[in-house]
């Protein structure tokens, strides 16, 4: 579900009174915009670091 269907979500259910899909909703779209202005800035971050997310098995044994 990409964000304009949840904003779309949130709107039906909102002229409905669903409150909890309001809520749930609005907790999805939230998500999802702070990892698109991540995405945008660039500023990607994994907790294992760069050796982390880019060897597997024994190239990651091999690099350290």
């Amino acid at each position: 579900m990409e964000m304009m269907e949840v904003r779309q979500v949130i709107d039906r259910a909102s002229a409905q009174g669903r409150t909890i899909w309001v809520e749930k909703n609005q907790a999805l779209l939230e998500r999802y915009e702070a990892i698109v202005g991540v995405l945008r800035d660039g500023k990607i971050h994994h907790r294992a670091g760069k050796a982390g997310r880019e060897y597997v098995g024994e190239e990651r044994n091999n690099d350290e």
